[in-house]
């Protein structure tokens, strides 16, 4: 339907003409007497076309087409007067007016021509602006082009996005809003033009619920464009309807904007004209915001990577520290055999700095360890056992992807040296080997501690077994005696048990119950006079009692309290029952 606004200050044709007009349902007539009551009409919208006379009191024709074409240059006008001087016809042409049609005449030829002229001068206006539209859409397509490729900043980008939708594609307003994933709320992240209640009052929803109601929340649920092309009539807009009046918004479109096939967030666009968005702007528009999203998404993409890419810095930084302040002597290299870690420990241990071996290869590390440039263990961590024993590895141990040796240096900090490795593999943050790590400990004390215990021991069992009476050795339990620790042969002859039976027994099995008493308090008198001997009756394996004198001795090993006891059968004919203890 065309809406025609008819100025005229005659009221017969006022009616006359709204009478012929409106017999087409084409066309809606809007009529009235005066250019300024013409001006308020205009300032509500809806108008398609201006039919006006020309001579007409405070403000004639020309004037009044003066005004219009100042504030709504692309509304068609036709003057309808039964003035016919030229110069009239060449100044309403000259100052825009679309054609002049002359009074008099049959009338209806005469409003059959002016509706024809309505007709053709609205179409030829919209088919005008859409070409305008259009144009003015591919250029916002290639300025944001030439922005995506030039701004590598999420917001920025969005901000000069808006500017440009508004600045060269004629919109009102232009913004972007996102939907927060926790709250499903939708506010105004930027806008172009001026930031009024419309835009900084965006707090809607984009849950399926009767208040998510708007153009951009209905784009982001849906995940498709959503167009109000006459705002005041739509009742999706209902919740808008006083603010896009008083910032005369009439028509307005929403656009989707993905990242991953998922719908985040929406860009919305606002005109001033009623029926504003076709087709073809559409199908431009939807292009537009699908390269808006693709950026996005790169931008966030991209953006996920560096963050990653400066964690995995952080990580490798925050490893090289950990590294370079363990207390144990640690070194790493790379695939080719680069020294890339060298750290404070093993500085101490070889005398070496780091500054020294860091980007040296050719066994730089076994240089400054073993004394000469040979595979290192990490060197040879997928060489078998046999290969490694040839290198004069020994003790070698392998758990899932370590492997762990010791090996004899010549030289030290100047002397031999016996050091345990531990070497494994490093892998880079694809899961692909960089290198290999290898941590060296010095134990040589540990070694030689380990071959004076095993001397000791070796007396300890040799004056055991070279004594002529029997000796156990036994723990305490509170006023008990506890779990035998050690035997000698003589006792075992003694009591029938082998070595290892008597290990399994407390010393507590082999005394009789009537004894338990005797037994506690020569413990007692242990735990104070730390002596004590003491006669008392054994049973032996076969069941048979053996009658003998105790000497016992408490000993601290390894803070604990054990009884040395050395046993001396004596006749059962010497042994009172309840013998007294002899301290």
């Amino acid at each position: 339907m065309i809406t025609v606004l008819y100025v005229d200050d005659e009221p017969v044709m006022l009616d006359t003409f709204t009478i012929f007009l409106e017999r087409d349902p084409e066309f809606r007539v809007i009529p009235v007497l005066s250019a300024k009551a013409a001006l308020r009409v205009l300032e509500t919208g809806g108008v398609d076309a201006i039919v006006s006379d020309y001579e007409m009191p405070e403000m004639d024709g020309i004037a009044f087409l003066k005004v219009v074409r100042e504030k709504y240059p692309r509304l068609p006008f036709i003057i309808f007067t039964g003035k016919g001087r030229e110069e009239i016809v060449i100044e309403s042409l000259n100052n825009g007016a679309d054609y002049y049609v002359r009074k008099g005449g049959d009338p209806r030829a005469q409003f059959a021509e002016l509706a024809s002229k309505v007709r053709h001068a609205v179409d030829l206006r919209e088919s005008q602006a859409r070409v305008a539209r259009l144009n003015r859409l591919y250029l916002v397509l290639s300025r944001i082009s030439e922005a995506i490729v030039r701004i590598h900043d999420r917001r920025t980008l969005m901000e000069e996005v808006c500017k440009i939708a508004v600045h060269e594609g004629g919109f009102i307003r232009a913004w972007i809003g996102f939907e927060d994933p926790q709250t499903h709320a939708v506010t105004a992240m930027v806008a172009s033009g001026t930031l009024d209640g419309f835009f900084t009052d965006v707090r809607e929803s984009a849950e399926p619920l009767p208040e998510g109601t708007g153009l951009t929340i209905t784009a982001i649920r849906q995940a498709q464009q959503s167009v109000s092309n006459d705002i005041p009539a739509d009742p999706l807009m209902t919740s808008w309807l006083n603010d896009s009046q008083a910032h005369g918004y009439r028509a307005a479109a929403s656009f989707p904007l993905t990242a991953c096939r998922k719908s985040k967030g929406a860009m919305t666009f606002f005109s001033q004209y009623t029926g504003f968005f076709t087709e073809a702007e559409i199908d431009l528009l939807h292009e537009i915001c699908e390269d808006i999203s693709y950026a996005i998404e790169m931008l966030d993409l991209e953006a996920t990577r560096l963050r990653i890419q400066s964690e995995l810095e952080q990580s490798r930084r925050q490893l090289v520290n950990i590294i370079n302040f363990l207390p144990e002597p640690t070194f790493a290299i790379d695939q080719a055999g680069t020294v890339i870690i060298w750290n404070q420990a093993m500085e101490l241990m070889t005398g070496i700095d780091a500054g020294q071996v860091l980007g040296k290869g050719n066994y730089e590390h076994s240089l400054h360890i073993l004394g000469t440039r040979r595979p290192a263990l990490l060197d040879m961590l997928t060489q078998s056992d046999e290969s490694l024993a040839r290198h004069g590895y020994t003790s070698i141990a392998r758990n899932h992807r370590t492997l762990k040796a010791e090996i004899t240096a010549a030289n030290v900090r100047g002397a031999p040296a016996v050091l345990r490795l531990t070497a494994s593999p490093l892998y880079d943050e694809k899961g692909q080997l960089a290198g290999a790590i290898e941590s060296v400990q010095n134990i040589t004390r540990i070694k030689k501690a380990e071959e004076e215990v095993l001397e000791n021991r070796e007396k300890y069992h040799l004056l055991l077994e070279n004594v002529s009476d029997s000796v156990i050795v036994h723990a305490i339990d509170g006023d008990n005696p506890g779990r035998l620790l050690e035997v000698n042969d003589r006792a075992c002859q003694m009591v029938g048990y082998s070595h290892d039976e008597l290990l399994a027994l407390s010393f507590a099995d082999l005394c009789i119950p009537e004894e338990e008493q005797h037994i506690a308090q020569a413990i007692r008198d242990l735990r104070r006079f730390r002596h004590t001997v003491f006669e008392t009756q054994l049973v032996a394996k076969d069941g048979r009692r053996v009658a003998v004198e105790i000497s016992a001795l408490m000993l601290d090993v390894r803070e604990k309290p054990v009884v040395l006891s050395i046993i001396r059968e004596i006749p059962r004919n010497s042994y009172s029952e309840h013998a007294s203890v002899i301290v």
